[in-house]
């Protein structure tokens, strides 16, 4: 394994996310982490990174702190009568910290990351120990007084006793410095112990005990003889404390060992936490996502790019590659010229494979599938060695006995330029027998090479499938894109042109080659740039669809702006309209009113009664109709509704609506019909029995036939599109469908000039005109029916 995490390149991808580890044990666990064979476990530590890799990006980071490996301390502690020391219990005391930090955290979000927290909630908090170590230690890691009540007893009569020998010794040293008998006037400390420092030529004029000189020899350092005792008393002090100190830390050591496994089990839990952390981290640098294990060892992989060049190039310069490939194929040929990636992309499967295993995220599109290989075999490089006499094809003979071997049906096979470093034609045939016999195995394998007999076995092959990079053949130079089905030309001499050599050596290497390979990779080169000029116009396409999409998105935003301002006027109407109903009938009191007044004859009141009825009725007519309209406009047509056609006394009810294509299928008595929404108005369900009851007599059953609205003739020869447009009038006018469209294009004007020839005869037809331009213009005609 470490082999092909060389040959991988996987040590620098597990070295960048042990740089993410805060904690050691995470950071051992991710550098010496290897590939699980247990699925279910697989997908456990999936689902544990991307769970993590979720909680970073929509909550925040978790802050805990560095913990180095305090396993060995906490097992030390287990042994009798031994004592920790202070920087040991500290750290015990930070993995304390660390498992109330964590845990505390996850549960602020448990039912969202439920996973997460079902993993952290196995953490065992002890507030009890945490506290007690917190109490005993300050921020600089020393005991404090309020450790024990002897400890703060010592430590005042400490500072007690330190304060009358400083006194002591600055009256001493303030009488030796008169008579000049100092070096300098400071007291300093000695093994502990008080001193004053006296010019040596004057050290035995001073009374006291000589502790050291300096390195000169110009200064002694003299214990005054009347702070020898309160020194010696100040050491005994001293030892007091020491004993004391290793007394409460002999207390919090035996605590420790009381709950050592609950810390151990801990320890283990952080560290195991922190390494997924660590790889949620590094998913994020490189954009990963889970991938998904395929039941029947298929390939999909959607958007996949090499985490190393991300790494190294970033995400955007790195070109991403798709592969879809179902259970019968048991294995890729990769073919291109050198360095144009056919290697880097045949790792970067490899690396997926290992990576997903270890617990990482890769850089695929989320609804990326893989097989679950819980073998690899590589076969990569140059093995050669001078001192075992081994060639390179003898190191590559070497590698494929031990893959084939040792190879089965769970096996992820890559070879790289296979039959390569002996003689090309028997190379190759050598190459070709491998391939066979690993496929008889049922392992998958990933092949690259230059080989065109290679090439042209994969064509013929059932279980074998045909890949290459694209190599941009203008300018020479590779794209890295990955293109799957079609096999690849090395470029030989393009490449050699492009690295400036003799044109003449190029020309004279070409009457060297038999004519079928010249031919067979003049047609790969060939079919390889059709390639490239299909993918430029999908590409092309892509983008104008998004344009379309996004003027279609404008659009339906102007509409429905233009569609709450017609709503709004129409408010306005009927408010202006109430009012006018209003005036209108003050009016018509008043006019009632001066007739009586003025005794005008009983006719005259007649007649005027009867013309004001008629004004008013009007009135109410068209309060009404614009009340009707607006609701209209209120209310989007759903199914249920009843509708009447424009310009028609066709009504029915909406059985069906395609909002996509802006339609609805119309209920007309027996018959359906297809129509814009834009053609339909609503209207309550007493009209449309009214409509319907007139026809109840003359009801025979007919086979129900949905008739579009429009006719698309576009792409249709001259001689089929007469009968079709007649068949499209006779249905149209069967099924009462009276305003219809001809789609006929506008191109040379032939079908739009027969369409016309036929309308002008035809007996059935009123009229007919082009549509508006912006529903078509002249490659629309709009035909109007004779009712």
């Amino acid at each position: 394994m470490e082999e092909i995490f060389d040959k991988l390149d996987l040590k620098k991808i597990i070295n960048r996310t042990a740089g993410y580890a805060i904690t050691d044990g995470g950071k051992n666990l991710v550098l010496e982490e290897k590939p699980q064979t247990d699925i279910s476990e697989v997908e456990k530590s999936l689902n544990l990174t991307f769970a993590l890799k979720r909680f970073i990006e929509e909550v925040n980071e978790i802050n805990y702190t560095y913990l180095p490996d305090v396993r060995n301390s906490i097992l030390k502690s287990r042994i009798e009568n031994f004592v920790l020391n202070n920087k040991d219990i500290i750290q015990i005391g930070k993995l304390l910290i660390n498992a109330r930090t964590i845990k505390s955290t996850i549960s602020q979000y448990k039912n969202k990351f439920s996973e997460l927290w079902e993993f952290v909630n196995q953490l065992r908090e002890n507030i009890f120990l945490e506290r007690k170590i917190n109490d005993v230690f300050d921020d600089y890691g020393e005991v404090k007084d309020i450790a024990s009540d002897d400890l703060r007893r010592i430590r005042e009569d400490i500072k007690s006793l330190q304060n009358q020998i400083q006194k002591v010794n600055e009256r001493i040293l303030k009488n030796l410095s008169k008579d000049g008998m100092v070096q300098d006037e400071l007291i300093t400390l000695r093994d502990g112990r008080m001193v004053i420092p006296v010019r040596s030529e004057f050290k035995r004029k001073v009374k006291g005990f000589i502790h050291a000189e300096s390195a000169t020899g110009q200064t002694t350092y003299i214990e005054p003889a009347e702070t020898l005792e309160l020194n010696n008393e100040l050491l005994t002090l001293f030892f007091e404390e020491k004993r004391e100190i290793n007394r409460i830390l002999g207390l919090l050591t035996k605590d420790i060992s009381n709950f050592s496994d609950e810390l151990l089990t801990d320890f283990e839990i952080i560290s195991k936490f922190d390494a997924h952390y660590a790889k949620a981290k590094f998913a994020i640098e490189i954009r990963g996502n889970k991938i998904n294990f395929s039941n029947d060892n298929s390939f999909e992989l959607i958007d996949a790019r090499h985490p190393i060049l991300i790494l190294t190039i970033g995400f955007q310069n790195t070109v991403p590659f798709n592969l879809k490939i179902d259970s019968s194929i048991k294995g890729i040929v990769i073919s291109g010229p050198n360095a144009g990636g056919k290697t880097v992309l045949m790792k970067a499967i490899g690396i997926f494979n290992i990576l997903s295993r270890m617990g990482y995220l890769i850089s695929v599109h989320p609804d990326s599938r893989l097989p679950f290989f819980t073998k690899v075999f590589i076969d990569i490089g140059d093995d050669q060695s001078i001192d075992n006499d081994i060639s390179t094809f003898g190191s590559h003979i070497r590698n494929l006995k031990y893959i084939y071997d040792n190879c089965d049906s769970d096996s992820l096979i890559l070879l790289d330029e296979l039959g390569t470093g002996t003689d090309p034609v028997q190379g190759a045939a050598l190459a070709t027998s491998i391939i066979e016999h690993i496929i008889r195995k049922n392992a998958f394998l990933i092949v690259t090479t230059h080989h065109s007999y290679l090439k042209f076995f994969a064509a013929n092959h059932s279980e074998l499938l045909n890949a290459s990079m694209e190599f941009n053949s203008e300018t020479l130079e590779p794209t890295y894109k990955f293109i799957q089905g079609i096999p690849g030309s090395s470029y030989t001499f393009e490449i050699a042109r492009r690295m400036k050599l003799d044109e003449s050596i190029v020309e004279n290497a070409k009457k060297y080659l038999k004519r079928n390979d010249i031919q067979f990779e003049n047609y790969i080169s060939q079919l390889q740039q059709k390639v490239q000029h299909y993918t430029q116009l999908v590409s092309e396409l892509r983008k104008e669809k998004e344009e379309i999409q996004k003027l279609k998105l404008e659009l339906q935003s102007k509409l429905s702006k233009i569609k709450s301002e017609i709503k709004e006027i129409k408010r306005n109407a009927i408010i202006e309209a109430e009012q006018i109903l209003k005036t209108a009938n003050k009016i018509v009191e008043n006019t009632i009113k001066d007739l009586r007044e003025s005794k005008a004859d009983k006719n005259t009141i007649k007649e005027t009664k009867k013309y004001l009825s008629e004004e008013k009725e009007k009135l109410k007519k068209l309060l009404s109709k614009v009340v009707d309209e607006s609701e209209s406009v209120d209310k989007e047509l759903k199914i249920g509704d009843f509708v009447k056609l424009h310009g028609q006394n066709s009504t029915g009810k909406i059985i069906a609506i395609d909002k996509k294509k802006n339609q609805a299928v119309i209920q007309i008595e027996q018959f359906k019909v297809s129509v814009a929404l834009d053609k339909i108005s609503r209207i309550n369900k007493q009209e449309n029995l009214a409509s319907t009851n007139v026809s109840e007599k003359n009801y025979h059953p007919v086979e129900s036939k949905v008739i579009p609205f429009r006719l698309d003739i576009r792409g249709k020869r001259a001689s089929e599109v007469e009968d079709l447009i007649l068949r499209y009038i006779d249905d149209a006018v069967m099924y009462g469908l009276f305003n219809i469209e001809i789609i006929h294009g506008k191109g040379d004007g032939i079908l739009k000039n027969l369409t016309h020839k036929i309308l002008q005869s035809h007996p059935f037809v009123e009229t007919f005109q082009f549509a508006p331009v912006d529903q078509g213009g002249e490659g629309v005609t709009i035909v109007k029916l004779k009712d």
